[in-house]
């Protein structure tokens, strides 16, 4: 369905009808996105199956006492969450850099929006939401405040952001035309004052915004709405994924802990030393005796069981296990215990070890490339709408904004503080650039030009004393 088609459906259709099909608007089938509750318990240590009694149940044992419950070791890991985190660290560690292909106020004044929303809280947010629940949307909107200056001009209206997400209690339910744009955005949630609930169900496109309140799963239009919009555009930009970030190494996580809970039960049954006894004992040594001797009769024997190859098979597989989630979720091991073993590494080092992260923010870019510009073209539209000056508007119709993901990296500064110097040495850059560059490696806060100014002064005196002292 068309945008054309779809506004007619607004008026013609009765809501029950218009609802159903602004709920079945994906290019993809929806397949299992309700169920986030799996998600979130693969996300919580302590609703992993090996905590789950019915899928590894207590043993039952019998003994002289009878019959009794012995409880097994449970043990689970948070490595769906140190998955997400690291992929995070390495997506918007940096902040992403938005260039301008024209010097104009744009740029700087979309920049300040981004500074009072704090946007880099919204980047990670948004990347959590994704990579968790497999889709996210964030809603951007105008308020009513008093009059400021926030944005270079004056305003008594301030632009904000919602986002939207499974996690948060949103279902979500994009609608895309056959050329695969978004030409509306729907979303329902619940609302709860007291001891009532009230769901709602609200619908974006680039008209006007619709809002029903479901009531015995019949749908009320809510006083107010329609609302006409107009940004002329939908105010919403929705990112998705196929699946959650760990789910090519769930069912290694599930092995490593059913693996380690089993270990544990082991060690719990052999860290007392056991002894074997062929023979009669005659008497025991009694507990602290100095010189403990066990008496047996004639042909007795008495040996510590061990057990030689076991623990090492299960050391192996653990290990293994371990390097297959890091290698196939593309996640580095940073821990202390492995960055220590590798003592001092160059810079180029430094790039091979993290290379596996970078091709995953690469690969991240398929869908953030897009989600960060249509949010820039809707912060846009935003303030030519509330910048008076006529021109402001055409500024931004005119503009042309990218921003630009930039993976986090552990530079080597020594390395690469030789390799520009080398490179202002032998003419490649310019004293001047050769400064800047330095101030930005050791982030320093100085100003390049005066730091020129000081290293000729000093390079001038230099050569004074030479001359007097004939070195040269």
């Amino acid at each position: 369905m068309n945008t054309a088609e779809l506004n007619n459906l607004f008026v013609t259709a009765t809501p029950d009808e218009l609802i159903s099909e602004l709920k079945n608007g994906r290019l993809t089938t929806p397949d299992n996105r309700s169920t986030f509750a799996e998600y979130k318990k693969q996300l919580t240590p302590l609703l992993h199956d090996v905590q789950n009694p019915s899928i590894r149940p207590d043993k039952i044992i019998k003994t002289d006492r009878g019959t009794e419950i012995v409880k097994v070791e449970r043990i689970s890991l948070a490595l769906q969450k140190l998955i997400i985190k690291r992929a995070i660290a390495f997506l918007f560690g940096n902040e992403p850099i938005i260039t301008s292909d024209i010097q104009n106020d744009v740029l700087d004044t979309v920049n300040a929006v981004f500074r009072d929303t704090k946007i880099n809280t919204i980047n990670r947010r948004v990347a959590r939401y994704l990579m968790s629940n497999r889709e996210v949307a964030e809603y951007w909107y105008v308020n009513e405040e008093d009059i400021t200056n926030r944005y270079g001009f004056s305003s008594s209206h301030r632009i904000k952001c919602a986002i939207f997400a499974p996690e948060k209690g949103d279902t979500l339910y994009p609608y895309f035309d056959e050329n695969a744009d978004l030409i509306a955005f729907s979303r329902e949630y619940s609302v709860t004052h007291g001891k009532n609930t009230a769901t709602f169900f609200e619908t974006y496109t680039a008209n006007a915004t619709y809002k029903w309140r479901i009531t015995d799963k019949n749908f009320e239009p809510v006083d107010g709405y329609p609302q006409p919009n107009l940004l002329g555009k939908i105010p919403v930009v929705y990112g998705e994924q196929e699946n959650v970030e760990w789910a090519d190494v769930q069912p290694l996580i599930d092995r490593l802990e059913t693996l380690l809970s089993n270990f544990a039960d082991t060690n719990d049954y052999h860290a007392s030393p056991k002894i074997l006894v062929t023979g009669q004992i005659l008497r025991w040594a009694q507990k602290g005796e100095s010189g403990a001797v066990i008496e047996m009769a004639d042909g007795g024997n008495a040996q510590y069981l061990s057990w030689n190859q076991a623990p090492q098979a299960v050391q192996l597989e653990i290990e293994t296990l371990l390097r297959m989630i890091y290698t196939i979720s593309q996640t580095p091991d940073i821990s202390f215990e492995n960055v220590k073993s590798l003592g001092g590494v160059s810079g180029t080092a430094l790039e091979l070890l993290f290379m596996d992260s970078h091709l995953k923010v690469q690969e991240k870019r398929e869908i953030f490339d897009e989600y960060l510009q249509r949010r820039i073209n809707i912060v846009k539209s935003y303030l030519a709408l509330l910048n008076p000056s006529p021109s402001f508007a055409a500024d931004c119709a005119n503009t042309i904004l990218t921003a630009e993901i930039k993976p986090l990296t552990l530079s080597d500064k020594t390395t690469a503080l030789s390799q520009l110097t080398t490179a202002v040495n032998n003419d490649l850059i310019s004293n001047r650039t050769g400064i800047n560059l330095a101030a930005s490696i050791l982030n320093t806060g100085a100003n390049p030009e005066e730091e020129e100014i000081l290293i000729n002064e000093k390079n001038d005196n230099k050569q004074q004393t030479d001359l007097m002292l004939g070195t040269i």
